[in-house]
């Protein structure tokens, strides 16, 4: 062979060679990109492990052939010149069987590196097509058969089932195998009676290469398995602990698994662990969306419903002429109906910026309306409690509320009722109180009135002979002036018996009034002198405080002094020990700008209790515990009054005295 021969085959070599390292790498970068797929450092090291291998083997055929090159250089130079060539050809020979048994030992292990490469492959490629599976269908049984169909590829294993695991019953349920036609898809085996209970409890993959021999089982291995070796590998995901389990049997050309098929296996689990933890994340994400939209959708349709019955509530509530209205647990005002606006004076704004319930009510009755709300919300009946309505405008008016709890999900979240206003009821309720009142003074008083025509006739005759005896003991005793003076006395007590005895029969029979024009101060002075005796008998004093031209009144002077002749008779029997009497005259104008002459006669003396100061102007009705007090002097006197158009009201307070203020109009009464 030529020089320039030998040269080009060396150059072809070289050529052959880097092609043999560059071409491998760049097929590999090419799939890796396409495939999309990632490796971690093992896979490294094995691919660094490989280029190494080729560059060792590329290296080793470049030194073979140089020395292949060189033994025939030396034979031919031998064959053409006769010359001895210095090579040994048994000692060539041997060198040329070693080199060619070290090659063959190079290509048997770069078949080794090529398995090892295609392996890796595919695992690679089986992660990455449960990846997809993962994403294009989310079914985590679908995914766990992928992880089986890959396992028995990669391991060789002709046999291989997938189990559940339901830790909460002890239980596993078959979801898929292969080659195993006697299992059923769904089946259920007790944990505790299978060999990979080792597996779920250790949370670790069970190799056993022989389960005759190994001293964990000991047991004849089943014909139906293939082989006495298998592989149980354990899926956890995330802290749910041990979801499911791969078993691998039967390995094909009998062999058994080993700690690569264990190594394998492992590093797909935690591919396929994350894989399922995210696709069982993302099915309860699903299953929770899912359910969210149920649940807007339920929603929807119960506001829709809610919001047409609110709308019908709302029509009927405002056809009603009472006050319905809702609040909550807070007492906020929650819906009011027209009338409650109406009613209240309220706005719809103002139920916007927020309104208590209690603003509704004068202070009074707030205590009272919290103790009636917990009642309610316990479950007590409260029917039509009334309570005094505070309006807008600080007006007040009573109201009778009828309220219920509103309960959802068994609970009270608010109260809802009615409110009526009662003003019309309460007004009609007083108007009968009184008619009533005045039927029963009616009756008392014609009682009254039967009993005093009698009195009075029989007390009349006696008076007409008293005053006809004066008048005949006159004219009999002209010339002695002390008895003349007894007997003008004992006639105008006589005259005065009659008056009063009229007045007594104006009253009981209603007659009308003599009015006339009187100055009200000589009235006052001679009713003094009617009850002059007893003054001075118990020592009162009598204070005098007439206002300067006092403005005359028309009324009938005889029933008047018939009026203060009372007062001033209850004054005296309440000061047992002395005291004093105030007797007040002066000109007063009321709300109306109406002129009043306005008498006041006050005293010091025991004064009436509160509990009594409301019932004094009832018939038949006193204060005086003394026998022959029959309670008719303050009922006969506001009559009078009233008859006059007048006012009359008693002030008192117990042991301090009492005042009793009487209001005459300056006009005609009639």
């Amino acid at each position: 062979m030529s020089q320039s021969q030998y040269k080009g085959l060396r150059h072809h070599f070289l050529i052959i060679a880097s092609l043999m390292i560059v071409l491998p790498v760049l097929i590999l970068f090419y799939i890796f990109h396409q495939e999309n797929v990632s490796f971690d450092s093992s896979h490294l090291i094995v691919f660094v492990f490989i280029l190494l291998l080729i560059l060792a083997g590329t290296t080793a055929l470049r030194f073979i052939f140089d020395r292949i090159f060189a033994i025939a250089e030396s034979l031919k130079k031998a064959s053409d010149s006769g010359e001895k060539v210095s090579t040994d050809p048994e000692k060539d020979v041997a060198e040329l069987d070693d080199i060619l048994s070290s090659f063959n030992n190079l290509q048997h292990k770069f078949e080794q590196v090529r398995e090892q490469v295609a392996q890796r492959t595919l695992e690679l490629g089986a992660v990455k097509d449960i990846g997809e599976i993962a994403v294009r269908s989310p079914d985590v049984d679908e995914l766990l058969m992928a992880f089986l169909d890959k396992a028995l590829t990669m391991t060789k294993a002709q046999k291989g089932s997938l189990f559940v695991v339901e830790p909460d019953s002890g239980w596993l349920r078959l979801v898929g195998s292969r080659g195993m036609d006697q299992l059923e898809k769904g089946a259920r085996v007790k944990i505790s009676e299978t060999l990979i209970k080792h597996a779920i409890s250790e949370k670790k993959p069970l190799l056993v290469q022989d389960i005759e021999t190994d001293p964990r089982f000991q047991k004849k291995n089943d014909p139906k398995y293939g082989s006495p070796s298998f592989l149980s590998m354990p899926i956890s995901v995330g802290r749910r602990g041990v979801t499911a389990v791969i078993n691998l049997s039967n390995k094909e050309t009998g062999k058994t698994f080993d700690a690569h098929d264990e190594n394998a296996l492992s590093i797909m689990e935690v591919e396929v662990s994350f894989t399922l933890e995210n696709v069982l994340l993302h099915s309860k994400l699903e299953e929770y969306i899912k359910e969210i939209e149920e649940q807007n959708a339920r929603l929807e349709r119960e506001i829709a419903v809610r919001k047409h019955s609110e709308a019908r509530f709302r029509e009927l509530s405002d056809l009603l002429p009472q006050t319905v209205f809702e609040v909550d647990l807070q007492g906020g005002l929650l819906f009011a109906n027209r009338m409650a606006f109406k009613a209240f004076g309220y706005t719809q704004e103002d139920l916007g910026r927020g309104l208590n319930i209690v603003d509704l009510f004068i202070p009074e009755n707030r205590e009272k309306i919290s103790g009636n709300t917990q009642k309610i919300l316990r479950g007590e009946t409260l029917s039509g409690a009334e309570y005094t309505a505070l309006k807008k405008d600080g007006r007040t008016f009573p109201i009778a509320v009828y309220v219920s709890p509103i309960i959802r999900n068994d609970h009270p979240v608010g109260l809802r009722g009615i409110a009526i206003d009662i003003t019309e009821r309460k007004a009609a309720e007083e108007a009968q109180q009184k008619l009533h009142e005045e039927l029963v003074e009616a009756e008392k008083l014609a009682a009254v009135g039967t009993c005093a025509a009698g009195i009075a006739h029989e007390v009349k005759n006696p008076l007409a002979i008293i005053i006809q005896g004066v008048e005949y003991l006159k004219t009999s005793m002209e010339s002695d002036a002390l008895l003349l003076d007894v007997t003008e006395r004992i006639k105008r007590s006589a005259l005065r018996a009659d008056h009063i005895i009229k007045g007594l029969l104006s009253f009981t029979r209603q007659t009308p009034i003599q009015a006339e024009d009187v100055d009200i101060v000589p009235v006052l002075e001679e009713t003094l002198s009617f009850v002059e005796y007893q003054i001075q008998s118990k020592q009162i004093k009598i204070v005098r405080r007439y206002a300067p031209d006092l403005q005359n009144v028309t009324v009938d002077s005889n029933q008047i002094k018939q009026v203060f002749v009372n007062l001033l008779l209850n004054s005296l029997d309440s000061m047992k020990d002395g005291g004093t009497i105030t007797i007040r005259a002066e000109g007063i104008r009321d709300e109306k700008d109406q002129g009043y002459l306005q008498v006041v006669i006050a005293d010091t003396g025991c004064g009436i209790p509160e509990s009594k100061l409301e019932k004094v102007f009832d018939p038949f009705y006193t204060t005086k515990d003394a026998p022959g007090n029959a309670g008719l002097g303050l009922s006969v006197t506001k009559g009078i009054i009233d008859k006059h158009r007048g006012k009359i009201r008693i002030e008192s307070e117990v042991d301090r005295g009492t005042r009793v203020i009487i209001g005459l109009p300056a006009g005609n009464p009639q």
